[in-house]
């Protein structure tokens, strides 16, 4: 990649940033939950689909989730939080993201 695609990539990224930097109006607790739940979806494509590709959210029966889950905490390494957050994700119950 060269210096001149490099500066526009940039300065697409940080115009869209800061694109979104504007109010919207919506409830501040949506708001924060928001930013957690696009980093579980980061955080799933790219840490799972890493070395296998990912399930598709609420595609997988919860105790055969769970139990893939367990299996996959030997392997990588997650907080707590990030854990929940790839559960709930990947939940039954989940909208498709």
């Amino acid at each position: 990649m060269t210096l001149p695609q490099l500066t526009f990539r940039s300065l697409l990224s940080l115009g869209l940033a800061l694109a979104g930097c504007g109010t919207s109006g919506a409830d501040s607790s949506s708001a924060a939950a928001e930013p957690a739940a696009t980093h579980i979806a980061v955080l799933y494509r790219n840490r799972c689909g890493s070395c296998h590709r990912p399930v598709a959210p609420g595609s997988e029966p919860e105790d055969k989730l769970h139990a893939a889950l367990l299996d996959h905490r030997k392997r990588t390494r997650l907080t707590e939080r990030e854990w929940a957050g790839i559960e709930a994700f990947l939940a039954p119950s989940a909208s498709p993201h």
